[in-house]
């Protein structure tokens, strides 16, 4: 293995332990995910901020997607506590204009 293969294979090592760093650090789910976020000894500079800037974007998309899926979750609640008339149901809906129709012939 010549240098140049072994600064390769140690680029990629590298790489891979800093993917390695930013997923772990998004799993423990601190307030800060930076926090728990250890760049491996001898990272480059500008790939450790791209990491960390990966991380915090990776990690507000999930806040974001779960807080939509909170707030779907609410409203099927809610819903579940309305009579299925007021609830858009397409089978109550569906329901309702057949005997609509019944009763007017």
């Amino acid at each position: 293995m010549n240098a140049a293969e072994r600064e390769h294979l140690q680029s990629d090592l590298i790489a891979t332990q800093l993917d390695v760093v930013r997923l772990r650090a998004a799993l423990a789910g601190g307030p800060d995910p930076l926090a728990e976020f250890y760049p491996p000894a001898g990272a480059d500079a500008a790939l450790v901020s791209m990491q960390r800037q990966f991380l915090l974007t990776q990690t507000a998309e999930l806040h974001a997607k779960l807080a939509a899926l909170d707030g779907q979750k609410a409203q099927k609640e809610a819903e579940r506590g309305q009579p299925a008339s007021q609830r858009g149901c397409w089978w109550s809906m569906t329901i309702r204009s057949i005997a609509r129709c019944w009763c007017a012939s």
